[in-house]
């Protein structure tokens, strides 16, 4: 008997439940259909689904159907629980798309189908509420393809009495595949294997129209038999295969034990077998060891092709029975399982196969099923068990935290707890404590899970909860690339880890690698550090938000053979990371809904004029008659009552759909990070400098003096690929070998109107902290002379009316460059020095004048401006003010350490047009 797991999924009110129960009826599963509105469907069982009408846990039935076992997996369509239908997705070897003909395809669904390509689910599309006569199957069908995009086939056509309708129906499906299409050219019939290939590959996805609600002659049964016939046909052609390949495979080892085989000749054959595994690697039946013994179960039905591969599992859902049991729910993907086996280190008491309420006690289960295993307390939703890896981290998750208002008399310790054990249920609630008002907060979807969850606590615990307003979860990210060094080594301890972050694109979340020999660091201790990294979320510098959507890569780390142990480097690791984000250029990130409002046409104009306040991003409008519908993306955070005003202009005739689209730069960065007020050095939970060992005892270091005392030589490469020249010492500080004429920087600072100005030296020397830290807005010097260093190139490069001019004319970029900074000058009242890179021109012995009111410098062969700048500011920073605006990663580290302020190139534009709006007014 073939087993396949099978996903409904809809947007809410399109018929979802209604469909279950019509495929449970005609497959004998049920003897009655229920209904939604009479609160007795099989599958919404749970009280608070009868009494709303919808569905918001995803549960089970199990469907025996022309020999063939499906698993129907009923997932919630309401947004607000879309995270608990996303972790369904884990274990679906299909789905079915359920959309309702009279409402066509709504926001939910565009969420429903990016998901369904991220997880590489084939999927069968059911148009429902055919009944209704709104639309023709010919509309739709073209409906779905301006919508969706390609691939759609209306096999309604398929078993058509006219020979027109079948011809159309095989030339839709040849189309979905150039090889195909050219054999159905030539005169060939195409088969259901070759339908069900296209399917299983998802380059193609069969539509079926009905009611479901009138499920006698309806289009369910025809559908039921589809889904069933092309499964099928899919999964048999992948057991030939797989039985091919163990008749080569046995072939090959009766050769190996039936002769007497020179070494040659057994590499050979080793060889062969190994490339014919290889291969066939994507046959997902034929896995495991090829040596095992098989056993099969008549009493289970088990195929031949079954074997006792090795175990794999994935877990995608905890729960509790009515009995307060936990339940762990997870669908077998590989070997087989038994009563009392242990897995993950805990013995499984009970396996239970559920259908509906109701649940079979077995005493195993098998590759393709579902099951609830009792006795299992460390499992979490997403873990993979066995050779099953992990799986993705989810797309969706709530962008709204809350905080949790205890009644007087309870306990908020023992709260916490309780809801840290309704996190193993929904992961997504992100349970946390804040220590300075002992208080608990969680993050929601929205309303309904709010009170979907009050409900449950109020049933479980006995205690009536409420939920403060909502706030908008915040992301942290960098731009470009950065360096973070990690060193504890307190008395008998010792661990120090050298990280690289760089960017990555958005919505990519965070990965780890590691690029460091065994010669420097063990592999077992480079295991450790990526376990570190990965056990836990880290927070931002800019306002305490996690981090996301970088690379973490181990560069570096020493060990020390005696006195490390593994939380060495867990600290070490910590500290890193940190000492990073403090050192990068973050950005701050904000939730953005993908929205699509429908309004009356005269209307249109408001709602753009609205939308652009809200600084969101609008499609052209699509105007049907007197209708209109407007798509685009805008921040949660000025969208999220949106509704409100929309009802009120249109008198109720708009409609407006959100869903979260992701994480993107935060439209009023510098307003929230002043807001929140977070200062990431009173945050001695995540500390970023480093414990090192001075005369017997742990010193602390900050993170701008870490560098001066680490003992690894520096990861980063960049020092030598601009062309200085570098040592390393014993002690593995590095010391760059470079100069810079003094008469220069004397130079320079003699031309300015300050020159002869006196500053107390012993302003600087008693500083210990420098006057910049990579979070923005908190200047730690403010007196004496201010100096403006602007790395040219780098600025050139960055900003766009400066990169357009440098194919045409370098030197016109050169000079527009020096023009604006004369601006800036003027109103600024700082000293701008302009350094320009011309180490590469041969014989160049350097230039600095005088432009106007600002300074340039070209610096000499073999000096680069990194070099030129970091002198400079070593010289300056010591009596004045001093500014680099610069992107160069390595700059700004070299600068920072040399106390003084960095702007990026974004933040000096803004600040220039801040300048000039600024001259602007005055002006005016």
């Amino acid at each position: 008997m073939e087993r396949f797991t099978v996903g409904i999924l809809a947007h809410v009110d399109a018929g979802k439940t209604t469909l279950s129960e019509a495929m449970l009826h005609l497959s004998g599963t049920i003897r009655e259909m229920g209904r939604v509105d009479a609160g007795n469907s099989f599958l919404d069982n749970d009280i608070q689904e009868r009494e709303r009408g919808i569905t918001i846990f995803s549960k089970q039935a199990v469907i025996n159907y022309e020999d063939t076992y499906i698993t129907l997996l009923d997932t919630p369509g309401h947004v607000d629980f879309s995270a608990e239908m996303e972790r369904a997705m884990w274990v679906m070897d299909y789905a079915i798309l359920v959309i309702s003909a009279s409402d066509g395809v709504q926001g939910h669904t565009y969420t429903l189908w990016k998901l369904l390509k991220r997880y590489g689910i084939p999927a069968f599309i059911f148009v429902n509420k055919m009944d209704q006569e709104r639309t023709t199957q010919e509309e739709f069908m073209q409906h779905l393809h301006d919508k969706l995009g390609d691939g759609f086939v209306n096999f309604s056509l398929r078993d058509s009495n006219l020979d027109s309708d079948v011809q159309g129906f095989f030339e839709q499906a040849a189309v979905c595949d150039d090889e195909l299409l050219e054999r159905y050219l030539d005169g060939e019939r195409i088969s259901d294997d070759e339908l069900a290939n296209l399917i299983a590959e998802r380059k193609m996805f069969p539509c079926f129209f009905g009611a479901a609600i009138k499920h006698e002659n309806s289009g369910v049964k025809e559908f039921l038999d589809g889904l069933v016939r092309y499964v099928n046909s899919a999964h048999k052609e992948s057991v030939c295969k797989s039985r091919t390949l163990a008749e080569q495979t046995d072939r090959i080892l009766d050769i190996q034990t039936s002769r007497t085989l020179d070494g040659q000749t057994d590499r050979t054959l080793t060889e062969q077998t190994g490339r014919t595994l290889t291969d066939n690697k994507s046959d997902n039946v034929f896995a495991g060891n090829i040596n095992m013994e098989n056993e099969r179960s008549n009493d289970e039905g088990m195929d031949d092709d079954h074997t006792n591969h090795e175990f794999g599992a994935r877990v995608y859902k905890i729960a509790k029975s009515p009995k307060g049991e936990r339940l762990t729910y997870m669908k077998l993907t590989s070997g087989v399982i038994r009563v009392k086996d242990i897995i993950d280190g805990e013995k499984a008491d009970q396996l239970r196969i559920y259908s509906g309420e109701k649940y079979e006690a077995v005493s195993e289960v098998y590759k393709g099923q579902i099951c609830a295993v009792t006795g299992l307390t460390k499992t979490r939703p997403g873990q993979g068990l066995g050779i099953e890896p992990d799986c993705e981290l989810p797309l969706l998750s709530p962008v709204l935290t809350y905080s949790v208002m205890l009644p007087e008399d309870v306990d908020a310790h023992l709260m916490l707890a309780r809801f840290k054990e309704l996190e193993e249920e929904e992961p997504e609630l992100h349970v946390s404590w804040i220590e300075e008002t002992a208080s608990i907060e969680v993050t929601l979807m929205g309303e309904v899970q709010i009170e979907i969850i009050r409900r449950i606590i109020a049933d479980r615990y006995g205690v009536d909860v409420r939920f403060g307003a909502g706030n908008i979860v915040y992301k942290e990210t960098i731009n470009g690339t950065s360096y973070g060094v990690g060193h504890f080594e307190p008395l008998r301890h010792y661990a120090e880890v050298h990280l690289r972050f760089e960017s990555g694109e958005r919505g990519s979340g965070l990965c780890f690698a590691a690029e460091v020999s065994e010669d420097v660091l063990s592999k077992n201790w480079q295991r450790l550090v990526l376990t570190h990294l990965e056990e836990r979320e880290y927070p931002g510098v800019l306002t305490g938000s996690d981090i996301t959507d970088m690379k973490i890569t181990l560069v570096a780390g020493r060990a020390h053979t005696k006195h490390t142990e593994g939380g060495d480097f867990r600290q070490a690791t910590y500290r890193a990371v940190r000492q990073g984000l403090m050192e990068a250029e973050s950005v701050l990130l904000e939730p953005y809904y993908e929205f699509r409002l429908e309004i009356p046409s005269d209307h249109v104009g408001r709602a753009m004029t609205d939308i652009d306040g809200m600084s969101g991003v609008a499609m052209p409008p699509e105007i049907t008659g007197d209708k209109a519908v407007l798509t685009g993306s805008a921040p949660v955070s000025t969208m999220r009552d949106y509704q409100i005003s929309v009802n009120s202009y249109t008198k109720g005739k708009g409609s407006l759909t959100c869903t979260v689209k992701g994480y993107d730069i935060c439209h009023n960065e510098q307003e929230v990070i002043e807001t929140i007020g977070y200062d990431p050095d009173s945050d001695t939970d995540n500390p970023s400098s480093s414990v090192f060992c001075s005369h017997g005892a742990g010193t602390i270091v900050p993170w701008y003096e870490v560098y001066e005392h680490m003992h690894a030589p520096r990861a980063d490469q960049e020092i030598q690929d601009a062309g200085i020249k570098t040592t390393r010492p014993i002690n593995g500080r590095g010391i760059v070998d470079y100069s810079i004429d003094e008469e220069q920087i004397e130079a320079i600072i003699n031309r300015t109107s300050h020159a002869n100005e006196k500053v107390s030296k012993n302003v600087y020397k008693k500083q210990k902290k420098p006057i910049y830290s990579n979070y923005k807005g908190k200047e730690r010097r403010n007196n004496g002379i201010k100096y403006l260093i602007v790395d040219g190139y780098n600025i050139v490069h960055a900003w766009d009316e400066l990169k357009e001019l440098v194919d045409d004319n370098l030197d016109g970029a050169r000079t527009k460059l020096m023009d604006i900074l004369c601006n800036y000058q003027g109103y600024a009242k700082c000293e701008v020095i302009l350094v320009f890179d011309a180490y590469k021109v041969k014989g160049n012995v350097g230039e600095f004048f005088r432009y106007q009111n600002i300074n340039v410098v070209y610096t000499k062969e073999a000096q680069t401006a990194d070099a030129y700048i970091e002198q400079l500011t070593n010289k300056m920073a010591k009596e004045y003010q001093v500014t680099v605006a610069t992107s160069d990663g390595l700059v700004q580290l070299i600068t920072r350490g040399q106390n003084c302020m960095v702007l990026s190139a974004r933040e000096f534009r803004l600040e220039v047009e801040r300048v000039n709006e600024a001259i602007r007014e005055f002006i005016e």
